[in-house]
């Protein structure tokens, strides 16, 4: 039945995830209890409305091929975090907003760059360097760069750029291999995305105790 009811967008459901721990984490106390519920609520309700989305076949294959939609609404669901500050808190620190526009970055980009990465072990290629990571760095450099500037991040969170170089040379050399069967190399270019999550979160969380 929960499988029924989740996306079957299966990176959409990490993305959500990740997105209520850094939610959490960003967070400088308990929450109370009503706040605390109402979050829960809306979040799930999120996911609720995304599985609906994604329930036919047919149109989760088009959001899929589709450039812009997918990582677009993707990067929607981050919305939980200055959502979770602004409910359960009461407000929404300038700490918390940067983290969150850099996590909305990388999300937005790391979809893309996925999908990328899925045409290219089709083809049996190497996904680019230049194409989508080198950007996709740049541009998360220069949110660090900026928000240490202003006073609102620690220059640390530029460290999220790790995680994305990892992704890019964890999934080219097995797409080398013409033994390997294409729908384990694509489940794990999804795999090691969702792992990349984790590990941005978990960069941010410890950046916003900094």
């Amino acid at each position: 039945m929960m499988m029924r009811i989740l996306p079957r967008e299966h990176g959409a459901t990490g993305i959500w995830l990740a997105s209520l721990v850094l939610a959490f984490a960003s967070l400088s106390g308990p929450p109370p209890l009503v706040g605390l519920a109402a979050f829960i609520v809306i979040s799930i309700l999120a996911l609720l409305v995304l599985g609906q989305i994604t329930a036919s076949s047919a149109e989760l294959i088009r959001l899929e091929r589709n450039r812009v939609i997918l990582p677009l609404a993707s990067g929607s669901l981050t919305m939980i975090v200055p959502l979770a500050s602004l409910i359960m808190a009461g407000q929404l620190p300038v700490a918390i907003l940067a983290a969150w526009l850099v996590f909305l970055t990388y999300t937005v980009g790391g979809v893309a760059y996925t999908q990328a990465a899925v045409r290219a072990v089709k083809r049996r290629e190497p996904p680019s360097l230049a194409v989508f990571v080198l950007p996709i760095s740049s541009a998360l450099i220069i949110e660090a760069v900026v928000f240490e500037m202003a006073g609102w991040l620690h220059i640390a969170s530029v460290a999220v750029v790790v995680p994305l170089f990892l992704h890019w040379l964890a999934i080219g050399k097995p797409q080398r291999s013409d033994e390997i069967p294409m729908g384990r190399i694509i489940r794990r270019v999804g795999f090691t995305q969702m792992a990349n999550m984790i590990a941005v979160t978990m960069i941010l969380a410890v950046v916003l105790r900094l």
